[in-house]
């Protein structure tokens, strides 16, 4: 263990215990209910809700989100350490809570959660501290790295404000896992150390298979060739080899035992119809899109990098070492099939490797510290942690784009906190699923001519006197509509995908930032049981009066039977004034 612990850890603890009370824990919806325990996250904790709350963890309903069907029964999607780390602090919900329990999602339990992200980021934050001291660096600049570790990245979001998240817990299990085996490469000798690393490096795989790649950090780890073979020689040893691969297997063989429980198969990869595009790595949008870019959202990480090549002379063999690692990181990271991992702060896988980028980081600091560079460097990491944490605080607050960020949008919203931001941003660009083969199975191009067939208009108007109709939503909540029948042919697990376009005419100033495109999907008997709204201004639009083109990408929700009605319509709820022309929908088949 680290011999001493960093004063700074404390004081980020209670900082970060201000901030949750502040702004995340008394914020509850209309229904009095925290919204903490949420997205992916309600996957994890739903292992622990199963097993001790509802009872019915071999009996549970297939939903297409967190259970999913296989050959034999239903299983959880989700891989089940986050939830092992997660149980001591649902337990303190579980008393917190006392009878109302709420299916275990009483208010007690998010909080609970909450602290338990918090614990976690203290106990990483002492291993790291630990292992920029394995690496002969100075305090001043361990406690500064430790800072911007914790306020200038993502890792600050996934403590705060989505804390059953996955990622605090594999940044946990990835920093104790280097930091144990660094002790290692110092001190062969200690076997002990090798055990307990191989114990991390299970509790990384049973979080997230795919972090099992921190192993090509062992050549970085190990500081030069010489000892990384000396490691591995140790390593290879029976004495060492086989109680440590015992230890990492018997960690991982906790989820093939659940899924074994719950369905009575043994499967490994429970990410039905997901996986990577190793061909087609997106890799540039993957560090630096609009959208979702890690240098864009996450400078810091950027410095990191920069700051590695700092020793390329004096140790190529370390910098290479890194760079190489990185390099894998994010080729594989960029593979997914989704690169920028649904809903989202920044890069949200990459926040597990952060306790890697603090390294060079430190040795940045480090080498800085008596000379002119140093005030300099702590202005730059001072001004990107800031920007992180109002971006975090734009995330939380619904005012940045949790999904499909894009310049336009980044420049609108560029470090503005007031209200009157939250839930501005409209547009919607969704990719196709994994390896998705898609059919068209509808069309409809609405025009608003006389003798217009594809939809409905009930009111018309024109720019000019002799201009070309267009649907004219002056004080009318409803007017377009485009509708069809379902048949056989949009049967599909895998849901459907629309892509939809509109021009817009605002008589008002931002009139379509009050105004949606919905679709509304309805059985026969007329009750809705899925439905989008996208606002149709990707930005509020202070220039009216000029005709706008906008395309939509959406992915639905399977339909459920034959016969019900999918609905394409313009919604204005405001009742603002706009024209809609040359609505366009084309509606595919995900098999």
């Amino acid at each position: 263990m680290p011999k001493s612990f960093h004063f700074v850890i404390p004081l980020i603890g209670l900082a970060f215990l201000f901030l949750a009370i502040e702004f995340v824990w008394t914020e509850p919806s209309e229904d009095g209910q925290l919204r903490i325990i949420t997205s992916d996250g309600k996957g994890y904790y739903s292992y622990l809700t199963g097993i001790f709350i509802e009872k019915n963890f071999s009996e549970q309903t297939a939903d297409g989100r967190y259970f999913l069907e296989n050959s034999a029964g239903v299983v959880n999607k989700y891989y089940p350490g986050s939830a092992v780390l997660m149980a001591p602090f649902m337990g303190i919900g579980y008393l917190a809570a006392g009878d109302d329990l709420k299916e275990g999602y009483a208010n007690p339990f998010h909080i609970a959660i909450g602290i338990g992200a918090i614990f976690y980021l203290m106990i990483g934050l002492w291993w790291l501290d630990g292992l920029l001291q394995l690496f002969e660096i100075d305090k001043l600049s361990r406690g500064i790295t430790l800072i911007v570790i914790s306020v200038g990245t993502n890792l600050m979001n996934y403590v705060l404000v989505e804390p059953a998240m996955s990622h605090v817990y594999s940044w946990f299990a990835v920093t104790g896992f280097l930091y144990f085996f660094k002790s290692f490469t110092k001190d062969t000798s200690r076997g002990r150390n090798l055990f307990i690393a191989s114990a991390f490096l299970g509790l990384i795989i049973l979080i997230r298979p795919i972090n099992g790649l921190v192993v090509f950090a062992i050549p970085f780890l190990s500081g030069s060739s010489s000892s990384l073979m000396a490691s591995l020689r140790q390593v290879l040893k029976p004495s060492l080899l086989i109680p440590s691969a015992l230890i990492s297997i018997g960690i991982v063989a906790i989820h093939p035992l659940l899924v074994f429980i719950q369905s009575g198969t043994i499967e490994l990869w429970t990410y039905n119809d997901e996986g990577f595009y190793f061909l087609h790595p997106a890799i540039f949008e993957f560090l630096l899109s609009w959208r979702k870019g890690l240098f864009l959202y996450t400078p810091v990480v950027l410095v990191g990098l920069l700051a590695s090549l700092i020793r390329i002379k004096r140790q190529p063999y370390l910098t290479f070492s890194f760079l190489a690692f990185i390099a894998v990181i994010v080729y594989f990271l960029a593979s997914w099939w989704n690169w920028y991992y649904g809903p989202s702060f920044s890069q949200r896988p990459f926040v597990e490797y952060l306790s890697v980028i603090a390294l060079p980081l430190g040795f940045l600091l480090s080498k800085s510290l008596k000379t002119k560079l140093f005030i300099p460097l702590i202005l730059v990491l001072a001004a990107f942690s800031t920007i992180n944490v109002i971006q975090t605080y734009q995330y939380h607050s619904w005012i940045l784009s949790r999904w499909d960020m894009t310049y336009e949008k980044y420049k609108y919203i560029f470090l503005h906190t007031d209200e009157k931001y939250e839930n501005t941003l409209g547009g919607c660009n969704d990719l196709p699923p994994y390896e998705a083969k898609m059919t068209l199975i509808f069309s409809s191009f609405c025009t608003m001519d006389e003798g217009e067939e594809d939809c409905s208009c009930a009111v018309k108007n024109s720019i000019e006197d002799d201009g070309s109709p267009m649907a004219d939503y002056s004080g009318n909540e409803f007017n377009l509509l485009t509708e069809t029948e379902t048949d056989e042919h949009f049967m599909a697990e895998r849901g459907l995908y629309a892509v939809i376009s509109l021009d817009s005419y605002e008589l008002d100033t931002a009139a379509c930032s009050e105004a949606y495109v919905s679709i509304d999907f309805q059985n026969e008997t007329g009750e809705s049981y899925s439905y989008s709204a996208i606002r149709i201004n990707e930005v509020p639009n202070n220039t009216p009066r000029k005709i706008r083109h906008w395309k939509y990408n959406v992915l639905l929700s399977p339909v459920k039977s034959e016969n019900d009605l999918i609905k394409f319509y313009v919604w204005n709820p405001s009742k603002l004034d706009f024209y809609i022309d040359n609505l366009s929908v084309e509606l595919y088949r995900i098999d």
